[in-house]
C-alpha cells in the first residue's frame, strides 16, 4: 500500500468507480468459482489453474472493498474537518422546509376554487344564488389568502437561494481540499493514481 493524495471531488469519484469495479469483480468471482468439467486425471490441471484464477479475484475483491474504506474514511474526516458535514445537515433541512411549502402550495392551488374573504362580502351583497344540491345558498371562502401564498413563495424562492449557496460552498470545498488514503498498488494502477 502507498500513499495516494488527490482532491476531495476526485475522492467522491474514486468511490463511485471502485464501488462499480467492485460489483464487477463480484461477477468475475462467481464466474471463477464455477465447477470445472473433468472428464480424465488430464483436466485437473484446468481445476488448479481455476482456483488460482478464483485466489486472484477474491485478493483483488478484498483489495477493492479495503480501498473503498480508506477513501471513505478519508473523505468522512475532510468532510468534518471542512465543514462539509454540517452543511450536509444544512442542506438536508432546506430541502425538507422547501418540499413541505412545494406540497403546501400545491394543495392550495388545488382547492383554490373557493372567494377570497374579500370577494365573499361582494358576494353576499350582491345575494348571488349559488347552490348546493339541497338547494341552499353557499360559496366556499379559500382560507389561504393571497397574501400568505405571496409570502411562501417568497419564503421558497429564499430558501432556494439558500441551497444554491450551500451547494456552491460544498463544491468549492470538494474542488479546493485534498485528501490522503492508502491503496494497494494495483487499484491506484486500475483507477490511474500512479
Amino acid at each position: 500500500m502507498t500513499q495516494t493524495t488527490i482532491r476531495l471531488s476526485q475522492g467522491l469519484k474514486l468511490v463511485e468507480r471502485i464501488t462499480n469495479r467492485i460489483t464487477e469483480c463480484e461477477a468475475e468471482v462467481l464466474v471463477s468459482l464455477s465447477p470445472v468439467m473433468c472428464y480424465s486425471e488430464g483436466d485437473l490441471p484446468k481445476v488448479a489453474s481455476k482456483q488460482e484464477e478464483a485466489s486472484k479475484k477474491l485478493n483483488e475483491l478484498r483489495g477493492l472493498h479495503t480501498s473503498l474504506l480508506n477513501v471513505n474514511e478519508a473523505i468522512a474526516v475532510a468532510n468534518s474537518e471542512h465543514g462539509i458535514q454540517v452543511l450536509l445537515k444544512r442542506q438536508k433541512c432546506r430541502n425538507q422546509a422547501l418540499s413541505s411549502l412545494r406540497n403546501i402550495m400545491g394543495s392550495v392551488q388545488h382547492h383554490s376554487s373557493g372567494m377570497d374573504e374579500a370577494s365573499y362580502k361582494g358576494w353576499m351583497a350582491l345575494q348571488l344564488k349559488a347552490q348546493n344540491t339541497n338547494g341552499i345558498r353557499h360559496q366556499s371562502i379559500t382560507v389561504f389568502s393571497q397574501e400568505r401564498e405571496e409570502e411562501m413563495k417568497a419564503e421558497m424562492n429564499t430558501i432556494q437561494r439558500e441551497l444554491t449557496k450551500i451547494a456552491d460552498e460544498i463544491a468549492y470545498i470538494n474542488a479546493t481540499q485534498s485528501i490522503s488514503f492508502d491503496l494497494p498498488e494495483q487499484v491506484k494502477a486500475e483507477f490511474g493514481l500512479e
